[in-house]
């Protein structure tokens, strides 16, 4: 008996979630029957179903019916315009419809006017999600006449579109009643400064507004002083993300004023712009009054010693900091160095990203005098830092106290054996580790072979990246030892180094009782492995196998 053929005698069903199932149209079309009698339905998900527009047609003869649902999800189903038509045929009769989801299908501005026509009776619609989509301008302009009358929504997520500047002034004209919203999300829109500006005439009605995402658009600096001025009533905003957009050290300066009052944001993203030291001392500033800040990430800003230094003084009354991202910048050792003095209080740190900023061995030495009391730290990223033996050594003495880590990243280094033997003797403490990447420094057979003791001392470990070194057949046959009794270990990547047969032999061994193991022992002394064993070369090939 088939699914659909089952659920005939269901009439009293209300809540139903057939979701990741695959069903398809031909699926859809079986269900649509069974539907038209569950007529006390409240909750319908069918998302990941790749249903198309086939079976959106289907569904939306199937739910003629259905004028008690409140919550439908058609989201990850390849329904495009016509499939939306379909579907605004049938949503109009929906009066007690509160969440709609149909996101990440592929409806452009045909689709996106068709829902605006069935949507004009939905004054009880709550959350509604049309983010990647294919919405342009004139899709958005047919949305924002009907969410005029959408008076009780909290939640609009129209991210991954294209709606533009033109667009984004549309949806401020529809969004002008819209005083309840608490979540807004227009990222990767390309909206640029004008589209921002028109935003910010309707942010400013939006009180109770809590979570902010226009991320990945092209504000710049202009569009950031609009929207500051659009916030300043906004004083209960807790996620705030502008990242990828532009910005640089005047808009960061326009921000920081509005910033002043945001006492409860807990959120800030600000990556992926270009505020250097000057925006970050302006940030500085603002960020003073925010003690209840878990959340920062100023990723990629061109943020060097000076920026750092001012930030550090701010982050002194930041004791509930969990996370902190300042990678891709270029703070060097000096502004790790001031980093070092503030984070004695951040004891509540658990994720710390300072990868790719140059901050070299003293730099480290600095940062382990205040790692030791980072006791609850869970990730620690340190790569692309040029750090040697010698920081190497320093830092395993101030990591001696992080036994709650689970992901540490020193790649892209230059230390040798002697820092993979230093850092191994602190590492074996390390019970919760399931995540380990030292890849691209100078790490031979003898330092394999210290890593290899923290294997055997860990249980639960999954990742193991050593690509990029320059381990040989020694240090290979160390590693395969010792992973006879790791059920656990998943992906263990040794390409790029310097294995020949024996050391490939020896690992090809040991996988015949790994089976759900992905190794990658791709590029090893070519000259060599031409010559390799069988096992290597069913190895290598399960392998690409499964990277395809």
């Amino acid at each position: 008996m088939s699914l659909s053929e089952g659920m005939m005698s269901m009439d009293g069903l209300t809540h139903l979630d057939l979701s990741h199932n695959n069903i398809g149209d031909s699926g859809a079309k079986s269900l649509s029957e069974v539907m038209r009698s569950m007529h006390g339905l409240t909750h319908l998900d069918l998302s990941h179903n790749n249903i198309g527009d086939t079976g959106a047609m289907s569904l939306s003869e199937g739910m003629m019916s259905m004028d008690r649902l409140r919550h439908l999800n058609l989201g990850h189903n390849n329904i495009r315009d016509s499939g939306a038509k379909s579907l605004s045929k049938v949503i109009r009769s929906m009066h007690e419809l509160t969440h709609l989801g149909l996101s990440h299908n592929n409806i452009g501005d045909t689709g996106a006017m068709s829902l605006s026509e069935g949507m004009m009776s939905m004054d009880r619609l709550r959350h509604l999600n049309l983010g990647h989509n294919n919405i342009r301008d004139s899709g958005a302009k047919s949305l924002s006449k009907v969410i005029r009358s959408m008076h009780v929504l909290t939640h609009l997520d129209l991210s991954h579109n294209n709606i533009g500047d033109s667009g984004a002034m549309s949806l401020s004209e529809g969004m002008m009643s819209m005083d309840g919203l608490i979540h807004l999300n227009c990222s990767h829109n390309n909206i640029r400064d004008s589209g921002a500006k028109s935003l910010s005439k309707v942010i400013r009605s939006m009180h109770v507004l809590t979570h902010l995402d226009l991320s990945h658009n092209n504000i710049g600096d202009s569009g950031a002083m609009s929207l500051s001025e659009g916030m300043m009533s906004t004083d209960g905003l807790r996620h705030l993300n502008l990242g990828h957009n532009n910005i640089r050290d005047s808009g960061a300066k326009s921000l920081s004023e509005v910033m002043r009052s945001m006492h409860v944001l807990s959120h800030l993203d600000l990556s992926h712009n270009n505020i250097g030291d000057s925006g970050a001392m302006s940030l500085s500033e603002g960020m003073m009054s925010m003690d209840g800040l878990r959340h920062l990430n100023l990723r990629h800003n061109n943020i060097r010693d000076s920026g750092a230094k001012s930030l550090s003084k701010v982050m002194r009354s930041m004791d509930g900091h969990t996370h902190l991202d300042l990678s891709q910048n270029n703070i060097g050792d000096s502004g790790a160095k001031s980093f070092s003095k503030v984070m004695r209080s951040m004891a509540g740190l658990r994720h710390l990203n300072l990868s790719h900023n140059i901050i070299g061995d003293s730099g480290a030495k600095s940062l382990s005098k205040v790692m030791t009391s980072m006791d609850v730290l869970t990730h620690l990223d340190l790569s692309h830092n040029n750090i040697g033996d010698s920081g190497a050594k320093s830092l395993s003495e101030g990591m001696r106290s992080m036994h709650g880590l689970t992901h540490l990243d020193l790649s892209h280094n230059t230390f040798g054996d002697t820092g993979a033997m230093s850092l191994s003797k602190v590492m074996m403490s390390m019970d919760g580790l399931r995540h380990l990447n030292l890849s691209h420094n100078n790490i031979g057979d003898s330092g394999a072979e210290s890593v290899s003791k923290v294997m055997r001392s860990i249980d639960g470990f999954t990742h193991l990246d050593l690509s990029h070194n320059n381990i040989g057949d020694s240090g290979a046959m160390s590693l395969s030892k010792v992973m006879m009794s790791m059920d656990g270990l998943t992906h263990l990547h040794l390409s790029h180094n310097n294995i020949g047969d024996s050391g490939a032999k020896s690992l090809s061994e040991v996988m015949k009782s790994m089976d759900g193991l992905h190794l990658d022992l791709s590029y090893n002394n070519p000259n060599r492995t031409c010559r390799s064993t069988l096992s290597y070369l069913e190895a290598v090939a399960d392998l690409r196998s499964s990277a395809i």
